[in-house]
């Protein structure tokens, strides 16, 4: 009953802590944004693409939060992985080495395989970015456009442009798609290997009952984190993307 207060108690004031802290974060940051705005233009003539700006403006900031957020999650989860593969040592050598290496060449190949493209990931960001813009000048002066009955005209250039957008994201979603095929092999060679060596040892009376089970629970759980952290990856670029392509 202690435990269920504390832990209560605990996850009221980390959820209040963690909202203030997001509240705050999006709050400076959306400052900042506008401060190098308004500095930026205070000696250059030049008009400023406000159908471009003001969206960035407002998304970027959140863009930022949840940046920072998988960032923390993904080392959350790395460092449960890292703990698990220490712990299996504590119950088998062996299978202790092969959680270790798995470990490590997962972390590998899903750093590699979601970081190398970062820069192809700006292609969707910049998509929908030049799809806003497009969106707010068109239906800028929409007396002129109903005057002139170009309603269809109008729609069908916009409907364009969003499916250029959705085409952008297809593109993307296959490849992360082709990307979890391989980690998904990672796993299954994992798996073999885990219970090919686990049954050996049970056989030869090396292990228990109880640390078979063990074992088996390290191995769910990790899988669990592992497809925490591919999914966290995704996010992760994802918001990536927006934030790279408008370093400037």
């Amino acid at each position: 009953s202690i435990l269920i207060i504390l832990f209560v108690i605990f996850e009221k004031i980390r959820n209040s802590t963690e909202y203030k802290i997001n509240i705050d974060f999006v709050n400076h940051f959306r400052k900042r944004l506008i401060n190098k705005l308004v500095l930026k233009y205070k000696h250059n003539f030049e008009e400023p693409n406000v159908g471009i700006l003001i969206p960035r403006i407002i998304s970027l900031s959140q863009d930022s939060l949840r940046y920072v957020e998988y960032v923390i999650r993904i080392n959350q989860y790395l460092l449960a992985l890292i703990l698990i593969s220490g712990t299996s040592f504590y119950f088998s050598k062996t299978i202790g080495v092969i959680f270790l290496i798995y470990v490590i060449l997962y972390i590998v190949m899903t750093y590699y395989r979601f970081m190398g493209p970062l820069k192809k990931n700006i292609e969707v960001p910049k998509s929908i970015y030049e799809t806003t813009d497009y969106l707010t000048d068109s239906c800028s002066n929409l007396l002129n456009v109903y005057i002139n009955n170009q309603e269809n005209d109008l729609l069908s250039k916009n409907f364009r442009k969003f499916d250029h957008h959705d085409n952008k994201l297809k593109i993307v979603s296959n490849s992360q798609s082709n990307k979890l095929s391989i980690l998904l092999v990672l796993q299954f060679l994992f798996v073999i290997l885990f219970f090919g060596i686990l049954y050996k040892l049970y056989i030869k009376n090396n292990i228990s009952n109880v640390n078979v089970s063990i074992l088996i629970i390290l191995l769910i759980t990790s899988f669990s984190l592992s497809i925490n952290i591919y999914e966290r990856f995704i996010l992760l670029i994802l918001q990536g993307g927006y934030i790279y392509e408008s370093k400037d």
